[in-house]
């Protein structure tokens, strides 16, 4: 369980298409990597991850299930479609789906960090940890 209040970062992972995605698990392996940082590594104490695409919440849930996600927060950009990939110039018009990216919002929900990833990349978490170091 997660205590808010000492949230200082938020971190949406960005998905572009998860059930017929071959890599599929990146958002479970960051996210699984983000859990385990946070027991010994200082800078993702404060680092509240979550996984967010344009797939449907029944999509979403049957995909957790199918993963073994249960700890971590799976968002829905469904309706509007994308509308919130595309505030952060992510969305992918011509496939109708989000670039593969990850976005850090500050404690005031602003955007501190963006990166984005060839949709067949696994990213790890290696730049977030460089990227809160600062």
């Amino acid at each position: 369980m997660v205590n808010h209040s000492f949230v200082r970062h938020a971190l949406h992972l960005y998905q572009s298409r998860p059930v017929n995605n071959p890599g599929s698990g990146s958002i479970h392996k960051s996210c699984r990597q983000i859990q385990i940082q946070r027991a010994f590594n200082i800078y993702c104490r404060h680092l509240l991850p979550s996984g967010l695409s344009v797939d449907s919440v029944p999509c979403k849930n049957a995909w957790a299930k199918e993963l073994g996600i249960a700890d971590t927060k799976l968002l829905s950009d469904f309706w509007q479609h994308g509308e919130v990939a595309r505030s952060y110039g992510l969305f992918r018009e011509e496939q109708g789906f989000s670039q593969r990216a990850k976005v850090i919002l500050d404690e005031n929900g602003q955007v501190v960090y963006v990166k984005t990833y060839d949709i067949p990349v696994l990213p790890d978490i290696e730049d977030i940890i460089q990227f809160l170091r600062v």
